[in-house]
């Protein structure tokens, strides 16, 4: 049966202008499909489907969301995201939300996943997909899990240079 609905299923909630994007949930297959996609022809913002947990029980480790994941014409981005928080109010102690490696256009099911390590100091998780723009974003086989340190993070500070450079601001996009 394929549901539309503007409510995921607890205790997912849905972040974002909610009246410009839908959400349907496919449960004719072996395991549940959702959809998430634009309602009009401009959207205003971004929508999300978010889980938030705490996070005593992830501390000193390293964790992992993955779905996998296609997107159907999709003109904007789409993307999976984590966040690690500490107290309520501060800034987020570590994210990755695909910045670098948005999903767009038309793709095939293949599996994407964020991982990040969650300190001490961390208070809460929040997790999900969301996407910007218009077409559809599909994901299933969602998974959150603790992955040991030799899977390597996907923000933070694999992502950062050695050294700083182009400290001059030179037109380095050709």
């Amino acid at each position: 049966m394929i549901a539309a609905t503007q409510r995921p299923p607890p205790p997912w909630t849905f972040g974002g202008p909610s009246q410009d994007y839908a959400l349907s949930i496919d449960r004719t297959g072996p395991g549940a499909v959702a959809k998430l996609h634009a309602r009009v022809a401009e959207p205003r913002d971004f929508a999300s489907i978010t889980q938030s947990i705490r996070a005593a029980r992830y501390r000193g480790q390293r964790v992992r969301f993955r779905a996998t994941v296609r997107t159907v014409d999709v003109v904007g981005r789409a993307w999976l995201w984590l966040r690690v928080d500490g107290e309520r109010g501060a800034p987020a102690l570590a994210f990755d939300g695909m910045a670098r490696r948005p999903l767009d256009g038309s793709s095939a099911w293949a599996e994407h996943a964020v991982v990040l390590d969650v300190v001490e100091a961390a208070r809460t998780l929040h997790f999900g997909f969301a996407m910007h723009g218009i077409g559809a974003f599909e994901v299933r086989d969602l998974a959150f899990e603790v992955v040991d340190a030799s899977v390597p993070l996907t923000a933070g500070e694999t992502m950062l240079a050695d050294e700083p450079a182009n400290l001059e601001l030179a037109d380095v996009t050709g």
